[in-house]
This record gives C-alpha cells, structure tokens and sequence, in this order.
C-alpha cells in the first residue's frame, strides 16, 4: 500500500503545474512570447506596461512588468493605484514583474536600497489582496551573474520571502558568431534560482541568425526549449522584436513546436 501511495503522489506531482493547472507533459514549462506576430496563438504572452492602471492588452496567462519609482512607492504615492490593479487583475495566471532588468537604472546603493524596499512594498499590497493567481516575479539579466559586470546580484534582490519566482532574461548574441549551448547562456541563472529555492523561469530569451544559417537557429530554439522544459522553468517567453524576430521558416516552425 505505501509503493502504491508513494507511486500516486509522484503521478500527482507530475501532473501539476503551477498554480494547481494540470499540465500535459512532465514539465511545468509555459512558453510564449513578446510581441508574438505571425507566431500565431502562444501559451503564455509578454506584456509590458508603463503604469500599473489597467489590464488593457492582458487577453490570458501573461508575463506583465511596469514601472514606477521607487522613492514615490515606498512613500505610498501609489498605494491606491496598486491595490485597484491587483484587486481587478483577470482571472489568469499573471507574473508581475517591477521594473524587469533594473540593473542599468538602479546603479547606485540608494537606489538599489530604494529599488528592493519598493519590491517589498508592492509585494505586501498584492498578497493583502488575497488574489491566488499572481507571482512576484524579479526579472533581471544573465550577464548580471558574470564576473565582466561587476554587479552583485543581491544589490536588486529584495530576499526570497518577497519573490515567488525568478527570471533571467539572456540571448545568443550575433556577435557570438555561433549557437552557444542554452546551458552556457541560461545555466548561472538556473544555477542561483535553485540555490535560493525559487522557480526559474525567463522572460526574454532568443537567438539571432549567425552567418544567415536559419536552419542552426531553429535547431537552437528547439535545444532551448528541452533545456527550459527538463528544468520545469516556469515559464519562457521568447523576445521576438528586433535581429531575435522570427520571421523565417525554420525559426518559426521551431517557436510554434513549443507552444
């Protein structure tokens, strides 16, 4: 009887994504996209918003950032804005994320301080809602893990009991001039997201075409997909604008094959 538990439980534990969703495959992986265009329907979408006023363009489970500042936040400046929004939000799975990749705004200590306290802040307004089907969500970028940008990540982190899951936004770069492994470009960040015990997940990721070979990109962009879904990221959102668009063939057979 305890194997025939224990074998239910782990049946159980594959079947169910996030936020209690039943999800068809042993991974809890959603993907989508920013600005999705002829990628056609996409599980979860990229949405991003200036202020946190109303869920115009918020159709279905989205990936949702805005921005505000950190000093009228913490003041409250914002406390009633904040709390309509999170009260009337649909009835989606919704991750919020404040001002996504803020390394190259919050660059000094005060900031930075100012930055984590107001995370804080909009976290606690949220949870007093008592709305289920909203995630904190810091967004920030792979290349704050490397030694090349001096930064510590820990500067723009508010701690684990404000952040229900944490993404790292990264590309395969033109000037790379090759298809990087999805480990080497997304593992740091895998990597931290496990050692603080949160959710991984990524915002932005993508690849652009190196030396015209569309064929070696839609390879990549399957190889990323394995590579989040075996890691049960929870979601991940391709940034298709500028040279990551997909607009070939190839690179948008291997998109759709993910949704």
């Amino acid at each position: 009887m305890k194997r025939l538990l224990a074998a239910l439980l782990s049946l159980v534990l594959v079947l169910v994504g996030v936020g209690g969703a039943v999800a068809t495959t042993s991974s809890a992986t959603t993907f989508g996209a920013a600005n999705p265009g002829r990628i056609g329907p996409v599980d979860v979408e990229r949405v991003y918003k200036n202020l946190p006023r109303n869920w115009d363009r918020v159709t279905q489970q989205s990936v949702v950032s805005f921005k505000l500042p950190p000093r009228k936040v913490n003041a409250g400046r914002y406390d009633r804005m904040l709390r309509t929004w999170f009260r009337t939000a649909p009835n989606y799975r919704i991750w919020y994320a404040y001002w996504h990749e803020a390394e190259n705004d919050m660059t000094t200590p005060a900031r930075q301080r100012a930055y984590r306290n107001a995370w804080k802040h909009i976290v606690k307004i949220e949870r007093a809602t008592g709305r289920n089907r909203l995630f904190s969500t810091i967004v920030l970028m792979n290349y704050t893990l490397q030694p090349a940008s001096n930064r510590t990540i820990t500067d723009y982190y508010p701690g684990d009991k404000w952040i229900d899951v944490v993404a790292f936004d990264g590309f395969n770069w033109d000037y790379y001039r090759e298809y990087r492994t999805p480990g080497e470009i997304y593992g740091a960040g895998y990597r931290w997201a496990r050692q603080h015990n949160k959710p991984y997940a990524s915002a932005e990721w993508g690849s652009a075409v190196i030396a015209g070979d569309t064929q070696g990109r839609a390879r990549w962009i399957r190889a990323a997909g394995r590579w989040f879904s075996n890691r049960n990221a929870r979601f991940a959102t391709y940034w298709n604008n500028e040279k990551f668009a997909v607009t070939d063939r190839p690179s948008l057979r291997a998109v759709r094959s993910l949704m």
